[in-house]
């Protein structure tokens, strides 16, 4: 009796184990990966001795997160874009716009995969970064990582962020 008692609870646990997969899965499916990315929204900072650097997000809707970057050195914006993440028919971008670059116009990173607590957009047409990727480390604190070709060589450029 003991002996089926357990192979019951083993089995009842592989099943447990299996839906809780499945709706993970399930969660953050390509239909509702704008909400998976909520833990985004909000003011991330990262202060260093010489700088200062800000990411502000913000829900507009179900379809856009709306935001702002820039990094304050001695008391100066040295750096400063607009950025947003738009679900457009059935892809999802990341579009930076930083004034003085690209004519005015913003640059698209389409969405190439996600997960409960990670996004990487990607554009390969694009100089530097070709791809962009954010992580939740908890649920305040992330980490922003650019990647691409610099010069010829593969180059990636960490952000670690603290929500505030």
């Amino acid at each position: 009796y003991l002996k089926i008692k357990i192979k019951i609870c083993n089995m009842l646990r592989m099943i447990f184990l299996w839906i809780v997969t499945l709706f993970i899965f399930i969660s953050c499916n390509r239909n509702n990966e704008m909400e998976c990315m909520n833990w985004i929204a909000g003011s991330w900072e990262n202060n260093s001795d010489s700088s200062q650097f800000y990411e502000n997000w913000a829900k507009i809707n179900d379809s856009i997160f709306e935001g702002e970057a820039f990094v304050i050195e001695s008391g100066e914006t040295i750096f400063s874009e607009k950025i947003s993440i738009e679900k457009k028919g059935n892809d999802i971008f990341y579009f930076a716009n930083v004034a003085d670059q690209n004519n005015g116009q913003p640059i698209p990173f389409k969405l190439i995969s996600s997960s409960a607590n990670e996004v990487t957009f990607e554009n390969n047409d694009h100089d530097f970064p070709n791809k962009i990727i954010y992580t939740q480390i908890s649920a305040d604190s992330i980490i922003v990582k650019i990647e691409g070709l610099r010069n010829g060589k593969s180059h990636a450029e960490y952000f670690p962020l603290q929500k505030h």
